[in-house]
């Protein structure tokens, strides 16, 4: 598993309350620049820092076998270079209705995105 954030919160949040043998099978850069609130990363370090380690990110996801994901620019670009990520190996949580989790858990098994 490949996580991409931008927040330190979430990273924070998954090792203080996931479990370690999850946690251990869960990959994402360190020492990148996250936000501890809001603002956005590129407003926190040189752009050359920040958009070399979203290249990073979407080099890593495009690699992945399914794509759980957000709107985003940067999951956006993942799918330009995995074309595979288009033929309904991911889903963006941020539809209209996303799937509850026995739903998400039958996509995943299926290799489906849309609802039928």
């Amino acid at each position: 598993v490949y996580l991409a954030t931008d927040s330190h919160k979430v990273i924070e949040e998954i090792q203080s309350t996931w479990p370690p043998d999850l946690i251990a099978q869960i990959q994402w850069q360190d020492q990148v620049v996250r936000s501890n609130d809001t603002t956005p990363v590129f407003t926190l370090s040189s752009h050359h820092v920040t958009n070399t380690q979203v290249l990073v990110d979407i080099l890593a996801m495009s690699h992945c076998q399914f794509l759980l994901h957000g709107l985003s620019a940067v999951s956006e670009a993942a799918h330009y270079l995995n074309v595979e990520l288009h033929r309904n190996k991911s889903v963006n949580l941020e539809t209209p209705q996303p799937p509850n989790v026995g739903q998400f858990h039958e996509w995943v098994r299926e290799g489906r995105t849309e609802r039928s």
